[in-house]
């Protein structure tokens, strides 16, 4: 049922950004990419934060931080970008037709792929609508976007978005980020067993709210 829900996704936002055009889609790409990674990279902070101000609702945190961040980031990119783009560039025809075509695929593929990482984050049962049988399965038809987002944001977290930390306790344990005084995303690449297993304590709650 989920994957249906996601292909209509999917299928919509191509739809959709197909007659915006070329340009108009590439600025959407980087603006899509941007905010995400910006999202990916700082809801777990963010997520901490507000546990700390009302910890019933652990559960619910994360989710809520990535979704805020994500339409944040979204929308002060897109005000900016409108001023700063005003006149779109002209394409010859094959060009404005191959390449808005591409760039709406990409586009609906990345968002596909938050989609399914924030599922993962989300208060639900371990399976809600059929997501993910097992921690190992693909999500999306079997192509696994989310997987896809979280391999490029290790790989980032690592170089351009790497974040100094001092704390020795969050460092990488492995041995090949020993020499790293950075804050690796997901290191060990256990995002989705991590929240697998918190989806399946969740669903043994009476409620949302946990009591503290």
């Amino acid at each position: 049922m989920l994957n249906l829900v996601l292909l209509l996704i999917f299928l919509l936002c191509v739809a959709a950004l197909w007659f915006q055009g070329l340009w108009s889609n590439v600025v959407t790409l980087i603006n899509v990419l941007l905010a995400a990674m910006l999202a990916l990279n700082y809801f777990e902070p963010v997520a901490k934060q507000l546990e700390g101000l009302e910890p019933s609702l652990v559960y619910l945190w994360d989710f809520i931080a990535l979704w805020g961040l994500f339409a944040l980031s979204l929308g002060l990119l897109r005000v900016v970008t409108s001023m700063l783009s005003r006149t779109r560039v002209a394409f010859n025809f094959w060009v404005e037709t191959v390449g808005r075509s591409l760039t709406a695929i990409w586009i609906a593929w990345l968002f596909v792929g938050f989609i399914c990482v924030t599922i993962h984050t989300a208060p639900l049962g371990p399976h809600p609508l059929g997501f993910q049988r097992t921690p190992k399965s693909g999500t999306f038809l079997g192509m696994a976007p989310d997987r896809h987002w979280l391999g490029f944001m290790q790989s980032r977290s690592r170089g351009a978005l790497s974040r100094p930390e001092t704390d020795a306790a969050k460092l990488s344990p492995l041995e090949q980020d020993k020499n790293a005084a950075v804050r690796i995303f997901d290191p060990e690449s256990r995002f989705i067993l991590k929240y697998y297993h918190r989806r399946v304590q969740f669903a043994d709650e009476p409620d949302y709210q946990v009591s503290r």
